[in-house]
């Protein structure tokens, strides 16, 4: 069972013999069976005959699965999961008269804030004012409306985060056809 259990080397010295300490050692006398319960198995990407194949982009970076284990292109190490580099674009129009909703918070000195989501300026919230520029109200509840009457198109781009790839986490195996 592959569920990471420390076993004896002596007693279990055919199975040694072909693992040995992939995947971990706690000392001389024992080692670690493969963990992979709620892992997906991921081919090594390295072969002694053909090299890698390179369909692990970051197979460089796989870390240890325990104390002992491999790390790097072997057999035994562990990536987590992670998704692909990528952004996110959205646009919106708004057609004549519509609103803004603005957060509100304070400065560490008892002075609450709204930050205007249009011009990224900070006016300060008096409470009990109630109207505090053209159009902008602050009602009870810590966010402020800014009623418009004009058409506004606005676009947003989130920069771009992630990985080289998408994947599960995964720990490394060789497969091996037996004939």
């Amino acid at each position: 069972m592959c569920d990471g259990r420390s076993v004896s080397r002596s007693q279990f010295a055919t199975l040694f013999a072909v693992i040995g300490t992939a995947f971990g050692t706690w000392d001389g006398n024992s080692f670690t069976l493969p963990d992979t319960r709620g892992l997906f198995l991921r081919g090594v990407d390295n072969s002694p005959y053909t090299g890698t194949a390179g369909r692990d982009p970051d197979r460089n970076a796989r870390i240890p699965v325990g104390p002992g284990a491999n790390s790097g292109i072997a057999v035994g190490s562990y990536e987590v999961d992670s998704f692909r580099a990528h952004n996110h674009k959205n646009a919106w129009f708004a057609s004549g008269a519509h609103q803004h909703w603005l957060s509100s918070g304070t400065d560490g000195s008892g002075t609450v804030y709204t930050t205007h989501a249009r011009f990224g300026t900070r006016v300060v919230n008096v409470p009990g004012v109630g109207v505090t520029g053209p159009g902008v109200y602050y009602p009870t509840g810590g966010l402020a409306r800014e009623d418009l009457t004009d058409a506004a198109t606005a676009t947003a781009t989130i920069p771009m985060e992630g990985d080289n790839e998408t994947r599960p986490k995964n720990v490394s195996v060789t497969y091996i056809i037996k004939y």
